[in-house]
């Protein structure tokens, strides 16, 4: 799974499953190589056993909740994310994609109510770092200011994501000058990650993206 080598990672995971045919985390694990695999159906199918035999893990709801969510199978999501917020309220995951959901019906001030709801109940760094997209365009001034204030450890190892958001959230208060200075952060940090993963479309597309916030439109085209 490190290397990337999902097929030998699958292999492995189903060996051990022969031996431990009710280990949620092992199911769990591979489910989440058939999603790299593009088998979305069967990976949401073993994410949801995962889930019947741990039916209180919020890992496992989050990923289930994300796979429901990236092939449109809203219900779906929004019932894993009901379940998310039902057994661990304090979680922030539930409150996103509880909002993604709302989203589809074009009702945004719901699901800034649903956000607001999580900032309350929720850890307010994790949600903020989590669910930045919806803060920086739902959002009100004071949500902006909050993200902008986050620490980068509010994101974890994930320095491009940190410099993304807080470049939009500058932008949209309005502060320009210090959006373009976390661009080019970003820039730097996605520039890296494409040097060590070549084939990685995800920072190829994040690094187009800081091409364009910067004004380099040659650039964010070669890599978008």
């Amino acid at each position: 799974w490190g290397f990337r080598d999902y097929p030998a990672a699958l292999e492995e995971f189903t060996a051990a499953l022969r031996s431990r045919p009710n280990d949620a985390d092992i199911i769990e694990a591979i489910g989440l190589i058939e999603r790299r695999q593009g088998r979305w159906t069967q990976a949401l199918r073993t994410q949801r056993h995962a889930g019947e035999l741990e039916p209180r893990s919020t890992d496992i709801a989050l990923q289930g909740a994300e796979t429901a969510c990236m092939m449109r199978r809203f219900a779906d999501c929004a019932e894993i994310a009901d379940r998310m917020i039902r057994i661990a309220p304090e979680q922030a995951s539930g409150y996103f994609f509880r909002s993604l959901v709302i989203l589809q019906s074009r009702d945004a001030a719901a699901a800034l109510r649903v956000l607001h709801e999580g900032l309350e109940r929720s850890d307010r760094q994790h949600l903020l770092a989590f669910a930045w997209p919806q803060f920086v365009w739902l959002g009100t001034p004071e949500d902006r200011a909050a993200l902008a204030a986050l620490p980068v450890a509010a994101f974890g190892s994930d320095t491009v994501e940190y410099y993304a958001s807080q470049g939009e959230a500058r932008l949209a208060l309005n502060d320009s000058a210090r959006a373009r200075v976390l661009f080019d952060s970003m820039r730097a940090s996605s520039a890296r990650r494409v040097r060590r993963y070549p084939t990685d479309d995800a920072a190829h597309s994040a690094l187009g993206i800081a091409y364009a916030r910067l004004g380099r439109r040659a650039d964010a085209v070669r890599e978008g």
